[in-house]
């Protein structure tokens, strides 16, 4: 089977897997250069998304041209790795902790390159119905995210292993003065993150009158797809 890989630092890499060794790899591009072996890494600065195909040869001196085809395919790549993905989501809780006020939650998930991260963002409405950081309406905030899922990473021989993100939850102190944080996972080395199976969670705490309320508001995980 024929498979596009899009890798950290710009690369993409083809291959075929599930064949045993054979004696010659030929890949020709869309644009008519070639390379040889299995796998291959394209480069995203010298070319474009496109297709290549593969000829796999063995070796056969019995043959005219001394070798002999064993397989043919193609397959298409997309040059899209090293951009950042980014999926937003917003919501509003009314009524917060019974205290009439709104307050509103934009939250993120993004892949880029070596790094997965989340981010949030929490403001309350004025009485101007203004939003404003929550600190100018709460007397004390909490604001917390956390990543959760798995992503591939890949290794010197070309094989992936999944690795698990744990809860990995990150709070900004109580009192936090602009009621936003963000969560980043460097990985070194390549990875990719695995569709689908990273996710993000955001809540907050609120106290007021020296009472705390809304603790562990969790809004919707978001997934990135």
């Amino acid at each position: 089977m024929l498979i596009a890989t899009n890798l950290s630092n710009g690369k993409i890499r083809v291959e075929l897997i599930g064949s045993t060794m054979f004696d010659i790899y030929e890949w020709t591009f869309s644009d008519g250069s070639k390379a040889y072996g299995n796998p291959i890494n394209i480069d995203c600065n010298q070319k474009s998304n496109g297709s290549v195909t593969l000829d796999v040869w063995n070796l056969n001196p019995g043959v005219p041209a001394g070798k002999q085809r064993i397989c043919h395919g193609s397959i298409l790549y997309y040059c899209n790795c090293g951009v950042k993905k980014e999926k937003k989501d917003k919501h509003i809780w009314t009524n917060a902790g019974g205290s009439g006020k709104e307050i509103t939650i934009e939250a993120a998930i993004w892949v880029k390159d070596g790094e997965i991260g989340c981010k949030s963002k929490h403001f309350a409405k004025n009485f101007l119905g203004i939003w404003v950081p929550l600190n100018l309406i709460f007397n004390t905030t909490g604001v917390c995210a956390n990543l959760a899922g798995s992503f591939t990473k890949e290794v010197s021989q070309g094989n992936c292993i999944i690795v698990n993100v744990p809860f990995n939850e990150k709070c900004m102190s109580v009192g936090s003065p602009n009621g936003s944080w963000q969560n980043i996972i460097t990985q070194t080395g390549k990875n990719f993150i695995d569709p689908g199976k990273l996710s993000s969670g955001h809540r907050l705490r609120l106290k007021t009158g020296g009472t705390f309320f809304g603790f562990g508001v969790d809004k919707p995980r978001l997934v990135l797809n």
